[in-house]
């Protein structure tokens, strides 16, 4: 799990960083990852007061070699009092692959998504 308390997974194949024109990214190095991850789950999570409608134009950018190469826009207004979403699922297959569900919310903030997803809060 890589979080603001976390930022770089231990085999450094997932870290936070922000592209050159974004506030804030992932950074993946998906032949750093061990070949028992099969998924990678990015998620947003406010952390304080808030909802997700009350943000203003956003994209999910995949970045290579400094050009996006797949965009998702969203905004505010797609979203009713969700706390986390997901934003985008990451599966191998025969070699790195990708499915994108962004958008998915849920009201409770991101400790609820980590048991949803396999996860234990420590």
């Amino acid at each position: 799990m890589t979080f603001y308390n976390q930022p770089q997974t231990p085999c450094g194949g997932v870290s936070l960083a922000a592209p050159a024109g974004f506030d804030g990214g992932f950074r993946l190095a998906l032949d750093r990852l061990p070949a028992g991850i099969e998924r990678l789950v990015l998620v947003a999570a406010i952390d304080g007061p808030g909802t997700m409608r009350q943000l203003t134009q956003s994209r999910l950018a995949l970045v290579a070699e400094g050009r996006e190469q797949l965009v998702f826009p969203f905004q505010g207004s797609d979203f009713a009092e969700e706390r986390a979403l997901i934003l985008a699922e990451i599966y191998r297959k025969e070699g790195p692959g990708a499915s994108a569900q962004p958008a998915r919310g849920l009201t409770a903030g991101s400790m609820p998504w980590c048991a949803i997803l396999g996860g234990s809060q420590p």
